[in-house]
């Protein structure tokens, strides 16, 4: 073999060693790109499940009302308003009382008219979690409300209004309500004899929307029946 054939052999042997190397380095090196991007994703899903289940995890029919700061002061006319919108879902209650389903859904539509002209203005000078949360409830209890307006049946309404109730309740300790004293009634047996419910009274002489005084049933004879769990009041 001449000197030029082994030259031409060794030449072209490096140039296999240097491809395999170039060819693995470069394989290493998209795997490790690859796990990079992939601890990447990883950090940004678990990122998106804290904040999911931190501030935006909340169930229309039972929300969470834990917030993460304290909610600011707000302004007279603010929490006047809140407290009109409070007494109109007052006037709801007592019309399930009364078994008069007009003038639930009368009474209804003036409810969604207050929850949409809230200052949500107002509600920005909180943190955004605070806020975010607040916009979250007025949304659900005006989505509670038209679902109310769409049913016929006294129960089915009666329903709807048990989820107004329940978001109503958490939007109002998440805002920091500042109006007269409220009380928070539950009843172990407002549907079916079974189903438990909770509403909203000024007052703790327990006068039950969900058995009222026209029940099937029972007549007035459940009207009385519940307890107070829980008050609201300025803090």
């Amino acid at each position: 073999m001449t000197s030029v054939s082994m030259r031409i052999q060794i030449s072209n042997h490096g140039k296999k060693i240097y491809s395999s190397n170039f060819a693995k380095n470069h394989q290493m090196k998209k795997i490790g790109k690859g796990f990079l991007i992939f601890i990447g994703l990883l950090i940004l899903f678990a990122g998106g499940i804290y904040v999911y289940f931190k501030y935006f995890n909340k169930h229309e029919s039972e929300p969470k009302t834990n917030v993460q700061y304290k909610p600011k002061k707000h302004q007279n006319a603010f929490n006047n308003h809140l407290d009109s919108t409070i007494n109109t879902y007052l006037l709801v209650k007592n019309a399930f009382i009364e078994a008069d389903t007009n003038k639930v859904k009368q009474e209804t539509r003036q409810l969604i008219v207050m929850l949409q002209s809230i200052d949500t203005m107002e509600l920005k000078k909180d943190t955004i979690p605070v806020y975010l949360t607040n916009l979250g409830y007025i949304y659900m209890i005006t989505s509670n409300a038209n679902d109310l307006l769409s049913k016929t049946d006294i129960t089915e309404m009666r329903y709807s209004f048990k989820d107004i109730s329940d978001n109503m309740r958490s939007f109002l300790i998440a805002v920091n309500y500042e109006g007269p004293k409220l009380f928070i009634q539950h009843c172990p047996m407002a549907f079916n004899d079974t189903e438990e419910a909770t509403w909203i009274s000024n007052t703790s002489e327990i006068m039950n929307p969900y058995l009222g005084k026209h029940h099937p049933k029972y007549q007035a004879g459940m009207l009385n029946c519940g307890e107070v769990v829980e008050t609201i009041e300025q803090n």
